[in-house]
């Protein structure tokens, strides 16, 4: 089975692709690595995203992307979100609005 971009094009480790995930957001990011799924494992694909910041007046400080949460432990997150898909719509919401 073959992994494909929108018009039929192979995803291959080191091609450029733009991604536009929402309207007001439009990036470059390259493919690293393409395992394509099998009717055991799901597939993946790993990419690299570059971002432009542009220079900054003080030395000290962050940036912060306010879009990405890091993840910490993977199994950890993949238990939460498998919780939350679990609960009530009414108390999902309520979670979340207190989880941030």
């Amino acid at each position: 089975m073959k992994v494909i971009d929108h018009a039929g094009n192979s995803l291959k480790p080191g091609r450029l692709l733009r991604w536009i995930p929402t309207s007001q957001v439009d990036l470059y990011v390259k493919v690293k690595d393409v395992v394509p799924p099998t009717k055991d494992i799901p597939g993946k694909v790993m990419f690299e995203v570059t971002f432009g910041i542009a220079p900054q007046p003080k030395e000290g400080g962050a940036v912060q992307f306010k879009d990405f949460v890091t993840v910490f432990d993977p199994e950890d997150e993949l238990k939460a979100e498998a919780i939350l898909a679990k609960t009530d719509p009414a108390t999902k919401a309520v979670l979340s609005m207190s989880a941030r």
